[in-house]
């Protein structure tokens, strides 16, 4: 910390003995004109010790606790909306131009042909395979299949999608800027497959 000295004559104070406060506290600064008093150290931050049982350390515990949830909290909704924005940016590329509006069962085949976009690259791995004798991609076709398994139950639960059976939800699709923030603005609503 830098700190100013009083060293001019002119802006000299004096005690109540009639002595200069410059004369008598040559090194020191003076906080009556607003300087901080340099020679009071910075408290530092120390490490304490406490006790594993005290109802500070437990306090301290939770949270730290609370703060590890809230950053998983995030970063699982972050991965949400991702995936999310990526389905809805699948849908507009694959919706028709000039439609305005769309049934329930062509929504669900939207669904159906989003859920099977990668049947083309496993039947290639399994023609590989065939070819090779032996499993040529054992990582990717099990990602495959997990995926496929989980979007289908998902499909069977009920796939939150933006209404596009309502022409109001189709024109903002077509405007729609692929910014995820802004998904929230159009209607959706959940479609199951129908056995």
């Amino acid at each position: 910390m830098v700190g100013v000295y009083i060293s001019s004559p002119s802006i000299l104070m004096t005690n109540k003995k009639g002595k200069s406060k410059a004369s008598v506290n040559q090194n020191q600064p003076s906080s009556k004109l607003g300087m901080a008093d340099v020679r009071k150290k910075v408290k530092q931050k120390k490490i304490k010790i406490m006790h594993p049982k005290s109802r500070k350390a437990a306090r301290v515990q939770r949270s730290l606790l609370r703060d590890d949830k809230m950053a998983r909290q995030k970063q699982v909704a972050k991965g949400d909306a991702l995936l999310k924005g990526e389905r809805i940016a699948w849908l507009k590329e694959e919706m028709v131009e000039g439609k305005a509006q769309y049934t329930y069962g062509e929504m669900a085949g939207l669904i159906q042909k989003y859920i099977s976009r990668f049947q083309e690259e496993l039947a290639s791995i399994h023609a590989d395979d065939k070819a090779r004798g032996r499993r040529t991609n054992p990582s990717r076709e099990a990602a495959i299949i997990l995926q496929h398994r989980n979007e289908s139950a998902e499909f069977v639960a009920g796939w939150s999608y933006p209404d596009l059976r309502i022409p109001k939800v189709v024109l903002q699709m077509q405007a729609w800027n692929y910014e995820i923030n802004l998904i929230t603005a159009m209607r959706h609503s959940k479609f199951t497959l129908k056995t």
